[in-house]
């Protein structure tokens, strides 16, 4: 059964290599494979790892799935970035304490930092060039135990078999199999135990005192035991001081690494800063220098449109001017040609009045001569014709 799960862990371990080896931005971590490949309880030899703990279920963990792999891209060749599906690798989130989603680790030199900022590219960016400093780090937990891994590889494989429709009948029956299954090895293993011990019980050995040659030759020989048990001791004490010197040592020199790489992380984060300052001046600049020019440009567009109004109002000046001169004009030929028609209809009008007094004063001769005449005979015709003009 052993042989079995360590075949198991092999192909989960290959498995997990072929991940990361096709995942070349983020890195894919299993149980198998997060120690081999981080190497985070032996110290970093593998470099620092940013790691991000998430459910698939998650929607804050969904949310950053696009900021995380543009960080991987952008810390590549600095830092590693990786994460770890909780729902499949248990043990590993238990050994690192997860309790929520999504939980953001850093791993340098043996120590933990717990990201607790903005979940932005920038934010992440900054915590791993240098910022993860800024917090204080806790030790990196041990591996979990065979018997760990083996019950969470056993509580996955329990979830995954289906003997009845039934969720409370299913989880009962694979219960009662798996105990059986358990039970029958332990059996046998019992049953040899007592087999074994029961045939091959030893004979009490006679006891018989050693002569006095043999008990000082023991006690020499005990005496040199102890004296190169001594020797030994205190070799082993002088090669641990050595070693506990030369970790020092490496120590110093790792403590002087990290502040190299501290410096000039906060060096390039000083010219980034710097420069971004700079490039804020000179693009304020332009935009003054915009502002001015557009300004200026408002400036002769508001002179070119009062211009502009000017020559409109002093044209619809002059049309309605000529408009006025115009009905001027056409009111005065009008009156013109009414007084001019009033005359002529006055001079009709005297001509009439004179032809009719014309006419009648020429009738009142002819009256006269009528009544003159006593004659009971009709007037001749031209006398007729002239009361008719008359009439």
């Amino acid at each position: 059964m052993l042989g079995c799960s360590m075949a198991f862990a092999v192909v989960l371990c290959l498995f997990g290599l072929a991940l990361s080896a096709t995942a070349a931005e983020v890195v894919q971590l299993t149980d198998s494979t997060f120690e081999h490949d981080t190497q985070a309880a032996t110290g970093s030899t593998t470099g620092d790892w940013f790691i991000k703990f998430y459910a698939p279920w998650c929607g804050h963990c969904r949310a950053i799935e696009g900021t995380w792999k543009e960080l991987a891209e952008d810390l590549d060749g600095e830092v590693n970035v990786a994460e770890v599906d909780c729902t499949k690798n248990a043990p590993t989130c238990q050994r690192f304490n997860v309790r929520g989603y999504p939980t953001l680790l850093f791993l340098s030199k043996g120590n933990v930092y717990q990201f607790q900022g903005a979940r932005d590219k920038t934010s992440l960016t900054v915590f791993a060039r240098g910022g993860y400093e800024d917090v204080s780090p806790s030790s990196v937990p041990g591996e979990p135990s065979f018997i760990w891994v083996a019950i969470a590889e056993i509580e996955k494989m329990v979830s995954e078999v289906q003997i009845h429709d039934d969720p409370m009948i299913n989880a009962a029956l694979v219960g009662v199999s798996l105990a059986l299954i358990l039970m029958v090895p332990l059996v046998i293993l019992l049953v040899i135990t007592n087999c074994v011990t029961g045939s091959n019980e030893p004979a009490a050995p006679t006891a018989r005192a050693p002569p006095a040659a043999t008990q000082a030759t023991q006690a020499t020989q005990a005496s040199q035991e102890t004296k190169e048990a001594e020797e030994k001791e205190a070799a082993a004490k002088k090669a641990k001081k050595e070693a506990d010197a030369k970790a020092a040592q490496a120590k110093k020199e790792a403590d002087e690494a990290a502040a190299a790489k501290a410096a000039a992380a906060k060096a390039q984060k000083d010219a980034e800063a710097e420069a971004k300052a700079k490039k804020t001046a000179e693009a304020e600049a332009k935009a003054k220098k915009a502002k001015a020019e557009a300004e200026a440009a408002e400036k002769k567009a508001a002179e070119a449109k009062q211009e502009a109004d000017k020559k409109i109002a002093e044209a619809k000046a002059k049309k309605e001017a000529e408009k006025k001169a115009k009905k001027e004009a056409e009111e005065k030929a009008q009156k013109e040609a009414e007084a001019k028609a009033k005359q002529e209809a006055e001079e009709k009008a005297k001509q009439e009045a004179a032809a009719a007094a014309a006419a009648a004063a020429a009738g009142d001769s002819s009256d006269e001569i009528d009544t003159d005449t006593d004659s009971d005979t009709e007037p001749s015709a031209p006398t007729t014709r002239r009361k008719k003009a008359t009439q």
